[in-house]
């Protein structure tokens, strides 16, 4: 039987850092107007001068188009998509929609060159889709300077993108890690578990110290227990140490909060090393196509929360925003990996993007910079292709992140990903 459970979870403080103008209300300044909490005083003209009718709207994409995580590429494809779907309607308010794309092979140094390409050559309205939190640590500066929204960035790091008060301009497309290990706890407790002994592994990055913290936060007051850590390099070309480090410690939930490449490794070396427990990856590795289908029935049990519908998943293949799905990207992207969860995501952010922008363009101002992200700041929509029924919203420091709801979902090889709880609220 299904059992539904509401988690209450604070949300990370948000930055104390103080900004002038923070409340909500009008911002002005040479060139233009916009309304709205994100503050402007400091924002160049043009970042308040609203584009020209009949001009394209350009949105700015940096991300992997080759190296080892160029199945990301996907997520660009699809909002491409999306965009051609939408010109072939009209476009927004009469304005085309184009998509600028630009490899940065998931290296730090090629994405900074890429944004500021896109904000001083290509004179992008808004960017997305940002992967990776070094990659959007080392871009923000540039976002901030030009008042250039830097929308639906694959980060988990809430003080970078879900902290509106000292980033005003960037927004995360992953909840926080530190809710994601919150959730995890609890999922164990309302799937029956007394307790049990815990190890966390993640991906040698900024994201390891918020979900140890997270884990650590949600187990006092249980009967859980973080028994040790493990961290893998993100080019680590083996994970053996990794198991031998967690297996030492007799676990009985081993959580892994790594990114989409150590998934299976870490999963199909667990289970040779004869480990019967729980399994829980993060959302960073819940597609089917890429991280479990390949290991077969080794992945079988392993949980996942998830906030968008895999087009992979045989259980929600006839569902009608599936469907959709599938027509909008055989049309217009047909070189595009429909099976693949990087291409749902994209298909989300692009159809969400164009919700950001009609709301902009009924503002006061119209539809420049600081209005994108003043609509972006409130947006309160449903999630496309996600969990039925499923609402996002933000609103400003009140609520930073848009992942309102989520799904935890179960993986059996030849079924798919199957409820194992109704949605679960964040609130």
């Amino acid at each position: 039987m299904m059992k539904s459970f509401t988690k209450m979870i604070a949300m990370c403080a948000v930055g104390a850092l103080a900004m002038t103008g923070c409340a909500r209300g009008d911002s002005s300044s040479e060139g233009g107007t916009a309304s709205g909490p994100v503050p402007a005083d400091s924002c160049p003209a043009d970042a308040l001068a609203a584009v020209l009718d009949g001009e394209p709207i350009k949105i700015g994409v940096s991300l992997a188009q080759s190296g080892p995580l160029a199945v990301v590429n996907n997520i660009a494809q699809a909002i491409d998509a999306v965009f051609k779907e939408a010109n072939e309607a009209g476009g927004v308010e009469g304005h085309p929609l184009e998509l600028v794309v630009k490899d940065d092979a998931f290296e730090t140094a090629r994405a900074v060159t890429n944004v500021r390409e896109l904000i001083d050559s290509e004179q992008v309205t808004a960017m997305v889709a940002q992967v990776g939190t070094p990659l959007v640590a080392a871009t923000q500066p540039f976002a901030e300077e030009s008042c250039t929204p830097q929308l639906w960035t694959a980060t988990g790091v809430s003080d970078i993108a879900a902290n509106p008060e000292a980033h005003p301009f960037t927004t995360a497309n992953l909840m926080p890690y530190e809710t994601e290990a919150a959730l995890w706890i609890r999922s164990l407790t309302e799937s029956g578990r007394d307790g049990g002994r815990i190890v966390l592994v993640t991906t040698d990055d900024d994201r390891a110290k918020v979900f140890e913290q997270g884990v650590r936060d949600a187990v006092e007051g249980t009967n859980f227990e973080l028994v040790g850590t493990e961290q893998v390099a993100a080019a680590a070309p083996s994970v053996t140490a990794q198991i031998n480090g967690a297996m030492a410690q007799n676990p009985d939930v081993v959580l892994l909060g790594t990114n989409t490449t150590a998934c299976p490794p870490l999963i199909t070396g667990l289970r040779r090393a004869d480990f019967g427990g729980q399994i829980i990856v993060n959302n960073t590795c819940a597609a089917m196509k890429s991280n479990f289908m390949p290991i077969g029935a080794t992945a079988n049990g392993v949980q996942v929360l998830t906030v968008t519908d895999d087009p992979a998943n045989p259980v929600t293949a006839e569902d009608p925003e599936m469907l959709q799905y599938r027509e909008t990207l055989g049309k217009f992207a047909p070189q595009a990996d429909v099976d693949s969860s990087y291409t749902a995501g994209g298909y989300q952010i692009g159809k969400l993007m164009l919700d950001v922008l009609e709301q902009a363009a009924g503002l006061d101002g119209g539809l420049n910079r600081v209005n994108v992200m003043n609509a972006a700041w409130t947006i309160d929509t449903e999630i496309p292709i996600g969990p039925d029924g499923a609402k996002t919203s933000l609103d400003w420091v009140n609520d930073p992140n848009w992942r309102d709801e989520v799904q935890l979902m179960e993986y059996q090889h030849g079924e798919g990903l199957k409820s194992v709880v109704d949605v679960i609220s964040i609130n």
